[in-house]
């Protein structure tokens, strides 16, 4: 490995590591809907697995609606933090064009059901994706080419404006009510 690649390599680890602080909680399910014993997870709201390729095509389908992608982690808590402001968010703008989806970059092989329990856990009532990707250095690339791989990072985006904004940081409620109010598609 040249000395080049190692220090990126190293600076890509330092950056996850220094943004997130990890939680040490065993992980000992297998990928998919059930757990190890066969059972499914009982849930009111179903974290759905997607491929790469398939969210890229969610995100630039047609809609008349403001979708806003927040990008986390189960181990990362700045994320966790963050998220009541977003449902709060969402739950404010219930009556106008926006949707909220949280979509998890844990690693898909041992994380379907930790972040299952997650959503469970804490009454989660947006979308939650769950990426399925097995080249971390692909997936932020496709997802936004600024973005560096810190979490948490959002991407507000509007397909009938051609609107895509994308930020690398945790958010107040009064930031994202700041950020969403103006880009809320407006009916003529």
């Amino acid at each position: 490995m040249t000395i080049k690649l190692y220090y990126s390599m190293l600076v890509l680890l330092i950056l996850i590591f220094t943004s997130c602080s990890s939680d040490n909680t065993s992980n000992t399910s297998t990928t998919g809907e059930q757990q190890a014993t066969g059972t499914e997870i009982p849930s009111k709201n179903k974290v759905q697995a997607m491929t790469l390729s398939a969210f890229q095509q969610t995100v630039a389908k047609e809609s008349d609606e403001l979708i806003v992608y927040n990008f986390w982690a189960t181990w990362c808590k700045p994320c966790i933090e963050e998220m009541p402001y977003f449902e709060q968010v969402a739950s404010d703008m219930k009556d106008k064009k926006f949707k909220l989806v949280f979509v998890s970059i844990d690693n898909f092989k041992d994380s379907y059901n930790k972040v299952q329990r997650f959503v469970n856990k804490n009454d989660i009532k947006a979308s939650v994706f769950l990426l399925e990707y097995s080249d971390q250095n692909k997936l932020i690339s496709n997802i936004d080419k600024s973005w560096n791989g810190t979490i948490p990072a959002t991407m507000f985006v509007d397909n009938t404006n051609k609107t895509k904004l994308f930020y690398q940081q945790e958010f107040s409620y009064q930031e994202l009510k700041a950020i969403v109010t103006p880009l809320l598609p407006v009916d003529i």
